[in-house]
């Protein structure tokens, strides 16, 4: 399967979700130097006394330093005005945490998973296929 073929598939499994919302723009956290394409958003409300708390992935693929690219995703947690939310509460995190296993779950099913295999002074890491 090619890069764009995985890139759809991607997409499609995630636009399976019925909280499911297509983005065409680059969200915040877009770094300068490894330009990402936005493949998504999956938001999810939690209700807490008269609050709604937005839990929202956003999954991303993102160029490679040298080649090939990254599937990562980012969280944002908002209240009903817009604002962080950062109060640890058990609903918030449940609804985290599926929204982290769907994407994590899609991305499995495409990719190789790599880890870290040495990390220089410098900050730079070295990768390799997880065993």
């Amino acid at each position: 399967m090619d890069l764009q073929d995985t890139i759809e598939a991607i997409t499609d499994d995630l636009s399976a979700h019925p909280d499911y919302t297509h983005l065409s723009k680059a969200g915040r956290y877009e770094l300068g130097s490894y330009p990402s394409h936005t493949l998504g958003s999956i938001r999810n409300i939690v209700y807490l006394n008269n609050d709604e708390i937005e839990v929202c992935i956003t999954a991303v693929v993102r160029s490679g330093y040298y080649e090939g690219v990254n599937f990562d995703w980012y969280l944002n947690i908002t209240d009903d005005e817009g604002y962080e939310y950062e109060v640890a509460n058990e609903s918030v995190t449940d609804a985290t945490d599926n929204l982290i296993s769907f994407v994590e779950g899609i991305y499995s099913e495409y990719t190789q998973q790599l880890v870290q295999v040495a990390r220089f002074s410098n900050g730079e890491v070295i990768y390799g296929l997880q065993a």
